[in-house]
């Protein structure tokens, strides 16, 4: 998968975040690690993806969360869509899958 060609479509927030009730949809990929770019819905694909974490399912990206901006490490599986990724901030609740060129809020239990 390219994730420079990864689009993602516009998908409601689940009252998260006081957003105006959606979460980033567009991911944003940045080719160098630069931490001040790292705004909602932006990736950074790891220079040595694949290499650390578990062999299963490695880090692949840093991703900053769609609806809150926090910065955390997504694995191959997560950003495949077979994972769903959750937000790791305190504040924020954000669950999603990456598909294709989606993010699906994923739903309550």
């Amino acid at each position: 998968m390219s994730f420079a060609a990864l689009r993602l479509k516009n998908v409601t927030n689940l009252g998260i975040r006081d957003t105006g009730g959606t979460m980033v949809g567009e991911l944003d990929v940045l080719n160098e690690w630069i931490p001040e770019q790292m705004q909602p819905g932006t990736v950074f694909v790891l220079e040595n993806a694949g290499e650390i974490g578990e062999k299963e399912d490695p880090y692949w990206a840093v991703l900053s969360c769609p609806s809150c901006g926090m910065l955390g490490l997504i694995t191959r599986k997560q950003i495949n869509g077979l994972l769903p990724v959750i937000c790791g901030s305190e504040h924020c609740s954000a669950q999603f899958f990456i598909r294709d060129s989606e993010v699906i809020v994923r739903k309550p239990f």
